[in-house]
């Protein structure tokens, strides 16, 4: 404030000017000259000297209100610096263009600096690089709409990753000067919540389509952690056992499997699994609902999935066909019994005839080796041995066939070479009525 609006100082002007004293020592100077006038001057002057007095009076207090202002103003400046600079929420004030004018406290530690922020540094230097581009653009188009705006803004704070903050700016227009409003929220842990929510709910719809799906399927399929405790049923293996899903979960696979080699085999089975982090495939009978499973066991860091699909049937088939097989080879060993007989000795007198022999394969041994001995009525005596290929029931028919048809052929043509000649056109021809037949 200058001097010249001071008001002490105009009332030390007056004061300094106007003093009672000399102005009665100038007037007595000058009545001695003008007697008359004396009197009026003096009633004239006493009352200027009041009025003086009063003006003085109210500059004074005047001066004592301004003072009073000045001291309100200036704690009222005090006190708004300490509620920007402690606010809890991060508060920066720039130019236009985002260069810092101040920033309080909160501000300061969001943007990870110690102390105050240098005025005069832009914004954006601490914007994370990935931003920069939309941090301009969005700052222009905060000048030219001067509204209120809000967007979020990753910002480089000397930690690993940047941090996500919620940002409004607003404009603010005085007669002086324009800046540019700064409120910054800190949502980092927000985002990561969201981030970790919308995981979260992935996770339980993709859980939630599994388990609809596992519901679905006609296999008995359960679920176990690493101490064989069962975590998830389905419908299926509910069914399987007879008994309610909720009954299954938290117990032991031990409580579900049966005592002695066969329980061991199962649950043995599904540890080394897990212990081996491999998938293992088996099958076993289990007494208590008295069928055979084919077991896959699938395991992973937390646990083992099983799925449980029954056989019975097949198990029946494979049954059937290995008696099949069985009956087969029992009828197949007849059939070989009959190729290999030999003629007692009283048949061929003086003729001594012996035979050995032995299959190849002692789980094979029926099959189509045959010999033969004949008496051509002329004194000779006819050998034969023959292989038809192959092994089984099917080879020791062919092989009966090929027997009597030689034994027909010699007994009629009394001639070894001509009867293996008619032996060999009778196969082609069986051979071409047979393949005609399958077309």
């Amino acid at each position: 404030m200058s001097k010249s609006n001071d008001p002490m100082h105009v009332v030390k002007l007056i004061q300094t000017e106007f003093r009672e004293e000399d102005v009665i020592d100038r007037l007595n100077t000058y009545s001695q000259a003008e007697p008359d006038v004396l009197p009026k001057a003096l009633e004239e002057l006493h009352n200027a000297f009041e009025e003086l007095k009063i003006a003085e009076e109210q500059l004074r207090l005047q001066c004592d209100e301004l003072a009073q202002s000045q001291t309100a103003l200036e704690k009222h400046k005090q006190r708004y610096q300490e509620l920007f600079d402690l606010a809890p929420g991060a508060i920066v004030v720039t130019d236009r263009f985002g260069a810092i004018r101040e920033a309080n406290f909160a501000a300061c530690r969001l943007l990870g600096v110690a102390g105050k922020i240098t005025s005069g540094r832009p914004l954006a230097t601490f914007v994370h690089t990935s931003d920069k581009q939309a941090f301009r653009d969005w700052l222009s188009r905060v000048i030219e709409s001067s509204q209120t705006e809000i967007c979020e803004i990753k910002f480089d704070n000397g930690a690993r990753e940047p941090i996500t903050a919620s940002v409004i700016v607003s404009p603010i227009v005085s007669r002086d000067q324009y800046s540019l409003h700064w409120t910054l929220a800190n949502i980092t842990a927000d985002k990561l919540m969201e981030a970790q929510k919308a995981q979260i709910k992935i996770e339980s719809e993709a859980r939630a389509e599994l388990t609809n799906v596992l519901e679905r399927v006609t296999d008995a399929i359960f679920a176990l952690d690493r101490d064989l405790r069962i975590t998830f049923v389905n419908r299926q293996a509910a069914l399987v056992w007879n008994m309610q899903s909720e009954e299954f979960i938290g117990r032991s696979l031990g409580d579900f499997t049966p005592d002695g080699l066969d329980g061991e085999y199962l649950v043995g089975q599904i540890r080394t699994a897990i212990e081996r982090q491999r998938p293992v495939e088996f099958e076993a009978f289990v007494p208590c609902i008295s069928s055979w499973l084919e077991i896959k066991a699938y395991p992973s860091a937390k646990g083992v999935t099983v799925y449980c699909h029954g056989i019975d049937h097949w198990k029946k088939v494979q049954s059937d066909a290995n008696e099949n097989i069985r009956r087969e080879h029992s009828i197949a060993e007849m059939f070989q019994q009959h190729l290999l007989l030999t003629p007692s000795l009283h048949t061929l007198p003086g003729l001594t005839i012996e035979a050995f022999y032995s299959g190849a394969i002692q789980e094979l041994c029926a099959g189509g080796d045959f010999y033969d001995v004949l008496d051509l009525d002329d004194g000779r005596v006819a050998l034969a041995v023959g292989d038809a290929t192959g092994k089984g029931l099917a080879a020791a028919t062919f092989a009966i066939e090929l027997k009597q048809a030689l034994r027909v052929f010699l007994w009629t043509t009394k001639q070894p070479g001509l009867a293996l000649s008619k032996l060999n056109d009778y196969i082609v021809k069986t051979n071409e009525l047979i393949s005609g037949l399958r077309l």
